[in-house]
């Protein structure tokens, strides 16, 4: 998984984030910001009320309210959004469960697809990039589904019926906000 996440990285990093990041910050599409904040911000919401609902989330919810202007902005609220989530000292109850380690690859995988996604849209004329962007947002929800119930399967078992209907939340939210823009 550690290689799919690192070529997901390169991807945004290299030759196809130009294009796809030129074309966004060109078309300054106020309204597909919007869109892409509130619908990426529902999935982090789920997230938080997951983590909440199972008793070990002293996270914030994001607020929809708030517009990041640029391109740049959304990408590192989102990041901050993801540390308060998931890496912040305070959730104390994460780390005596000992979902430190598998939360915060999560959270740099979310980090990494949302990247994609906020940057997918704006493709119109390039179908070969187009395909290749939800290729990899494929892999990535895949593996973020398969991440959140690998978390949810160590709460203990008193807990599982609250963590297979919280796992179907999250799956849902995912596959909204991951394809979404790749459409």
């Amino acid at each position: 998984m550690q290689l799919k996440f690192l070529s997901l990285s390169l991807l945004v990093s290299g030759s196809l984030a130009a294009p796809i990041e030129n074309s966004l910050l060109a078309t300054q599409d106020t309204s597909l910001i919007k869109r892409a904040y509130t619908d990426l911000g529902t999935a982090y919401k789920v997230l938080q009320s997951a983590f909440s609902e199972l008793n070990y989330s002293n996270g914030r919810p994001v607020s929809a309210s708030r517009v990041p202007p640029s391109h740049q902005q959304i990408i590192d609220l989102f990041r901050q959004t993801g540390q308060v989530l998931f890496r912040q000292p305070q959730l104390g109850l994460v780390e005596a469960a000992g979902l430190v380690g598998p939360a915060t690859e999560l959270a740099r995988n979310i980090e990494a697809a949302l990247t994609v996604v906020v940057m997918a849209k704006p493709i119109v004329a390039r179908t070969n990039e187009r395909d290749a962007v939800s290729q990899m947002l494929s892999v990535q929800f895949t593996e973020n589904a398969a991440w959140v119930n690998g978390i949810l399967a160590l709460f203990p078992r008193s807990e599982k019926a609250a963590a297979s209907r919280v796992s179907d939340e999250v799956n849902a939210a995912y596959k909204k906000a991951m394809t979404a823009y790749a459409r």
